[in-house]
């Protein structure tokens, strides 16, 4: 349709706001519109256009993927631009950029955070007045020496680099301002109200502790000794507090029951289980040779008796 940047107005365009894809490819822009908020747009195809400055679609925080390709004066540095610009970006001309985008996001910004910060505790300071000229002029000198000291990575992206210097310096400067300005508006804003605030508070806690100790202290009684309290106390009190001394009963008769194990020097060692085993085999063998002599006694009388009538038999014979 051959469009260029006239030919899209910011509020008719701002209307579309559950827009989520946006085809604006063969055309003439040279840029995208600025401050265009498109809260839902997540596609955007830019390929085939004549686009020179990437640094409006900053206002394009959730667009997901970009096609710039077919783009004549897009550099390198301009692509880096984009993947800082478009914190959401994932796929560049159909390529994902995931890991790229979060080195330049993270690792490439930290390090010219730090060669601005040595920069700055080098060769500038704070005005001991702070006002809003000396502010403005500090700024403006420290954000053009930043640019031409700093230098990090290659020269195909000094471009960037000088874009992205001048924009980390500004939020250092207003890092070292920022919390001081807070700090005095908010002890100028009213300092006597929020101390006369906290005062009573302090007070309501110290009675609210005062209360609870007095309220306890009814509740804890002197402890008496349970047999002395046994008659006013009901069966089930008494119960659990003679407890411990039925536990000390039982178990005083189980102590003196146990033996030493070594008996001590002039005492007399107890007999043994094998000594006791011994003496009852050897009654045991007595009892044996008692009754086997017995046994001998009688068969020999029998025999003898025997041997008489046998005598006598024959005599009569």
């Amino acid at each position: 349709m051959r469009l260029k940047l006239q030919d899209l107005p910011v509020k008719l365009l701002s209307r579309l706001q559950s827009l989520e894809k946006l085809d604006l490819s063969g055309n003439m822009l040279q840029e995208f519109p600025k401050n265009l908020e498109l809260p839902a747009l997540r596609f955007l195809d830019l390929s085939d256009n004549q686009i020179e400055d990437v640094t409006t679609l900053d206002s394009l925080s959730n667009v997901e993927e970009l096609r710039m390709d077919d783009n004549l004066y897009i550099t390198v540095s301009d692509t880096y631009k984009l993947m800082v610009l478009l914190p959401n970006l994932r796929i560049y001309n159909g390529k994902d950029v995931s890991s790229p985008a979060n080195h330049l996001r993270y690792v490439y910004s930290d390090n010219l955070r730090t060669r601005i910060a040595a920069l700055w505790e080098n060769s500038f300071c704070l005005p001991n007045p702070i006002t809003a000229e000396k502010m403005d002029a500090l700024e403006s000198k420290f954000v053009s020496t930043a640019r031409l000291q700093v230098k990090f990575g290659p020269n195909s992206v000094s471009d960037f680099t000088r874009w992205r210097v001048g924009i980390l310096a500004k939020e250092y400067l207003l890092s070292l301002t920022g919390p001081k300005k807070e700090v005095d508006s908010a002890e100028t804003t009213g300092t006597q109200n929020n101390s006369d605030v906290s005062k009573p508070a302090k007070r309501k806690q110290t009675e609210s502790v005062i209360d609870t100790s007095i309220r306890l202290r009814p509740l804890k009684k002197p402890r008496t000794d349970p047999a002395t309290s046994a008659a006013e106390d009901s069966p089930r009190q008494l119960r659990f507090r003679l407890k411990p001394q039925l536990d000390t009963i039982k178990n005083v008769p189980s102590k003196t029951s146990q033996a030493p194990i070594t008996p001590s020097r002039g005492e007399r060692r107890s007999d043994t289980p094998k000594r006791s085993s011994k003496e009852q085999q050897t009654n045991g063998d007595d009892a044996q040779k008692k009754q086997k002599e017995s046994s001998g006694k009688k068969n020999s009388l029998y025999a003898t008796q025997l041997a008489n009538k046998l005598h006598l038999k024959s005599l009569s014979v």
